[in-house]
């Protein structure tokens, strides 16, 4: 046997086992780098501490405005607001402006109740109307008085709440029994009573003498 060829071959065998073994080790000394590299950029991502947000009660004060001629009690907890007169103001809180309109937005709805006008934004962002909105003021009811048979339809024809319509009534009949000036008018009441489908139908037979309404003061609470 040739021994020059079996040291020859040996050799080679060798030269390939160590490159084999040098090949593993790039591969390996690569993937190290590779997960290190991952490593930082999963470091380098990690969510950061969260700023801490206080959050606080506002503390704007809001004006609620009463558009209605009839008294009305607004109870919320300790709230208690007792409206009296068409136009009266009041000044909550912002956290008690929230409850009351919690509790009474049906009232906001039918316009017994508006926003104040220097707090408009909060009145949008409720998505409530403001007193100006309404257009509804006593002056213009204390015109009632006064006006024509067209003016009054008229007038009518322009209150844009249920509620408002039901504060004419109220007015007008309360001071149809005060016997207020211009308020015992036969026409202006031939007119209300068809508007209201008969609201006025007893003010009317008073007139023509078949009874006498009792002159009682008028006190018509708002349901809540």
């Amino acid at each position: 046997m040739d021994t020059n060829k079996e040291n020859k071959a040996s050799e080679k065998e060798v030269d390939e086992k160590d490159q084999k073994i040098q090949t593993l080790e790039a591969e390996l000394a690569e993937m190290k780098a590779m997960m290190k590299e991952l490593m930082a950029s999963k470091k380098d991502g990690a969510p950061k501490d969260r700023a801490v947000v206080q959050v606080t009660a506002p503390t704007t004060d809001v004006t609620l405005v009463y558009l209605d001629d009839c008294p009305g009690l607004i109870q919320c907890g300790d709230i208690s607001i007792r409206a009296t007169k068409m136009g009266e103001e009041f000044v909550l809180s912002r956290t008690q402006f929230d409850i009351v309109v919690g509790k009474y937005r049906h009232w906001f709805e039918k316009g017994i109740l508006a926003v104040g006008d220097d707090s408009y934004e909060i009145a949008v962002r409720k998505g409530l109307k403001t007193a100006s909105e309404y257009n509804f003021t006593s002056d213009e009811l204390e015109r009632l008085g006064s006006m024509t048979g067209a003016e009054i339809k008229k007038f009518w024809k322009g209150l844009k709440t249920q509620g408002h319509r039901e504060a004419v009534v109220c007015y007008f009949k309360k001071h149809f029994i005060e016997d207020t000036p211009g308020f015992r008018d036969r026409e202006r009441l031939d007119v209300l009573d068809s508007l209201t489908g008969g609201a006025f139908d007893r003010e009317r037979s008073e007139l023509l003498g078949k009874f006498t309404i009792e002159r009682t003061v008028v006190s018509l609470a708002k349901d809540e």
